[in-house]
């Protein structure tokens, strides 16, 4: 799986000041995106966190392509069927879908803040979507150098076959023509 080779999610905390971030990526089309990135001093987005395409906010948001800001996370009804968390820590949520250049939602951006700060508005949302296409551009990058090395190592397998056949050929020639 992808591995961001650079800290988006720290840029994203400390640009929004977010008290936690996390980048969810899709491994395949089985509509899982897995946690790839995560920072900030209130980030506590576990290992196998999983984001599933339509359940939960972050879900939705992958499956309709639309960001979306939680103002109040204590009463949102959207919230009622995702794993308890510490509401009264946040104050508010943005939740942004990551596009590939055909708009496939590969991944997600998650952002919160701490109670007692500002809660994010719409105009937090140019912002933060400049940034989401970044990542975006970053993750179809990641995608297509693993792509690469994937068909190099295939070349590779390809090449060392055909020298292979070429010596069983020589020596089946060897053996019938001594």
């Amino acid at each position: 799986g992808i591995m961001l080779g650079f800290p988006p999610s720290i840029t994203a905390a400390a640009e929004f000041d977010a008290a936690g971030a996390s980048i969810f990526i899709s491994d395949g089309d089985d509509g899982m995106y897995r946690v790839r990135a995560r920072a900030g001093r209130h980030s506590t987005v576990p290992d196998k966190a999983l984001i599933i395409r339509g359940q939960g906010v972050a879900g939705r948001v992958v499956s309709r392509g639309v960001p979306r800001i939680l103002g109040d996370i204590s009463t949102d009804p959207d919230l009622i069927d995702i794993a308890p968390i510490d509401r009264s820590a946040v104050s508010s949520s943005m939740v942004v879908p990551l596009e590939d250049s055909g708009g496939k939602t590969v991944g997600v951006l998650n952002l919160s803040r701490q109670s007692g700060h500002r809660a994010f508005r719409y105009n937090d949302l140019d912002r933060v979507r400049a940034l989401a296409a970044m990542i975006s551009l970053a993750v179809a990058n990641a995608n297509l150098v693993e792509k690469l090395q994937r068909e190099v190592h295939e070349a590779e397998r390809l090449r060392r076959l055909a020298e292979i056949g070429q010596m069983t050929a020589a020596i089946a020639h060897e053996i019938r023509n001594p």
